[in-house]
């Protein structure tokens, strides 16, 4: 296709969406196939090693994405490096349930304001770089690489050659400590770890919407994952659209589909079983369609489908107003429907709430639908995020504090709750035996409370 039909408009001017939506599914399955052979090659020549596709944040985008490659490697990866808003949906949407997931690289590149100093105090830094590892983990990751741990001067680039723990005087910056924390951490709780339960709540990407060229793809779910873990302690697993199967989504209690105007029959194929078997599903905004403009049978099944709306820059709501401002009425639609919330297996909000300016409407509709799916949630009054990863045995509590003010975050885990004290801009991470109901290691702080 030509340039133009891959790039976002309104103005369909030599630009055909379809063709660029086919282009984009066959770039990823091209690096699939290439990943695959050669991970053939390597293990062939290396014998039973380990082979991955490296990649930062961009393939949560348009880049080699491990939604689709995860067949051809041993472990998915991405490298944490400029989204510092949304370092838990990177590590969430590059994992898949059938594959562990590494955080490749992470680290802090270098920002300097107006006389050249740099943005970040050492200690800023250093809370900054707890907190990539601490998401990484909420993430599921099954680990976070540091990167790197001697400073190289004599790389070309500035940016580059700041990076490191080790300066080249051999002084240390406060970053180290991170790295001795989390060690001893994870020293003392690896012989109680083992596979994660699997989490209740899966989130759909919409790949269709984003290979198709519109804008904002990720804007609804990057949204969607903060308030789920901010607000309620709830972390899903991810999945993409083009590639949900009723296996795939077995034993799901709650599956989220924000704002995907497009819907590819498998995806609906999808939603249905998961309707069938008992889970509940949430879209919200308009769907208009396949990402041909069609609406094949399964999607007309789940009675979604209509040519919708701009979306106004107000919107009335029960007992107040969703804003949505910065030109949004220019590219997201409303569905002319009614909402459908209650006793249905397939829930629908019309408008899509996850891009309103106000958090607290999208909030609401999400508690519902947890409360709707029977799942217990972690509601907290100031948003901070929390994760809880179980084993039969040991519970794995993270919390994550990205604000400017000491809190307290509180969390229950079978029957019992926990007070989180999370300083500024820290992590707290706490291991809990679930059979004797007591803390067996934690992270450096302030004593967790067990009322």
């Amino acid at each position: 296709p030509a340039a133009a039909a891959l790039a976002p408009a309104m103005v369909r001017e030599e630009r055909t969406p379809a063709k660029g939506f086919d282009f984009r599914l066959f770039t990823q399955e091209v690096v699939a196939g290439w990943a695959a052979r050669l991970r053939a090659v390597l293990r062939a020549a290396g014998g039973d090693v380990l082979v991955t596709l490296g990649q930062d944040e961009a393939g949560a985008g348009l880049s080699p994405s491990p939604q689709f490659h995860w067949e051809a490697v041993d472990y998915t990866a991405v490298h944490t490096w400029w989204s510092n808003d949304d370092l838990l949906w990177d590590a969430v949407v590059s994992k898949v349930p059938e594959k562990p997931c590494l955080v490749q690289e992470t680290g802090l590149m270098r920002l300097e304001d107006a006389d050249g100093f740099s943005w970040h105090s050492p200690e800023a830094a250093a809370r900054l770089l707890e907190r990539k590892y601490a998401l990484a983990f909420a993430g599921r990751a099954a680990g976070a690489v540091q990167w790197a741990w001697n400073i190289n001067p004599y790389q070309p680039l500035d940016n580059e050659a700041v990076i490191g723990l080790v300066r080249p005087d051999g002084t240390t910056k406060p970053e180290l400590r991170v790295l001795r924390e989390f060690a001893a951490f994870f020293a003392a709780a690896a012989p109680r770890l083992d596979d994660w339960e699997p989490d209740p709540v899966v989130l759909v990407l919409p790949h269709a919407r984003m290979f198709s060229g519109r804008t904002q793809p990720a804007a609804a779910t990057r949204r969607a994952m903060r308030v789920l873990a901010d607000r309620f302690g709830v972390v899903p697993t991810a999945l993409a659209d083009l590639t949900l199967s009723p296996a795939r989504l077995a034993g799901a209690r709650l599956v989220m589909a924000p704002v995907p105007e497009l819907m590819s029959e498998a995806a609906a194929a999808g939603l249905q079983a998961a309707a069938a078997a008992g889970a509940r599903v949430l879209v919200t905004g308009a769907v208009t369609g396949d990402p041909y403009g069609r609406v094949p049978a399964a999607l007309a099944a789940l009675e979604l489908v209509d040519p919708g709306r701009p979306v106004a820059l107000r919107e009335p709501l029960d007992g107040g107003w969703a804003t949505f401002d910065e030109t949004k009425g220019e590219w997201f639609r409303a569905a002319r429907s009614p909402r459908r919330e209650g006793g249905a297996a397939v829930w629908h909000e019309p408008l899509p709430l996850e891009l309103a300016r106000e958090e607290a409407p999208v909030a609401a509709l999400y508690g519902r639908a947890l409360a709707a799916a029977g799942l217990p949630a972690e509601p907290a009054d100031a948003p901070m995020t929390a994760r809880v990863l179980r084993t039969g045995a040991v519970a794995l509590v993270i919390c994550v504090n990205e604000s400017s003010a000491d809190a307290v975050r509180t969390v229950a885990v079978d029957g019992s709750r926990l007070d989180v004290p999370v300083p500024a801009g820290r992590s707290r991470l706490v291991l809990w035996d679930r059979a004797a109901k007591s803390i067996i290691t934690q992270t450096p702080g302030a004593p967790v409370a067990v009322p």
